[in-house]
């Protein structure tokens, strides 16, 4: 996953490999992210003790509503770019229309902070990204759900 995330060069400040973080900042997540035994840690986001997201080796780890929750990568049913829980941003570029007559942005929603996971139980998650990192999540977010096909742990 390090690897796939270290393929993006572009600038980010706030989203990167765990060991590249300060350990001031390790120290926060670490309390706030239970691992599980031979799981680690592999990238993360954070913003603040409130706004953050860890990617291990299992799982998607996050907060909500200062509690963390998580969902693990074979439980993922649909993953990418979000509008964010408050709905379509207000733009005068042309909208792309789904099936399901949802109307979005592509370049609005590709530097959206927000990045939606949807678990095959029907849960909707809306984490907080920095801005114009959605791709780089997503990349490895895809590659750790297709491993987890071939390699159910």
């Amino acid at each position: 996953m390090q690897f796939v995330f270290a393929k993006y060069p572009k600038a980010r400040t706030s989203t990167k490999v765990i060991s590249a973080f300060d350990q001031e900042v390790r120290e926060v997540l670490s309390t706030r992210m239970p691992l599980e035994p031979e799981e680690q840690p592999a990238i993360a986001f954070f913003a603040s003790a409130d706004n953050w997201w860890v990617a291990t080796s299992r799982r998607m780890i996050y907060p909500i509503g200062g509690r963390s929750h998580h969902m693990r990568y074979h439980e993922i049913k649909k993953l990418g770019w979000s509008n964010g829980p408050e709905g379509l941003k207000n733009c005068s570029h042309e909208k792309v229309i789904l099936s399901t007559g949802e109307r979005y942005c592509k370049r609005c929603i590709s530097i959206s902070p927000w990045f939606l996971l949807v678990a095959t139980d029907g849960r909707r998650e809306e984490i907080a990204i920095e801005p114009g990192s959605a791709t780089h999540l997503w990349k490895c977010l895809i590659l750790m759900c297709r491993l987890e096909e071939i390699h159910l742990r």
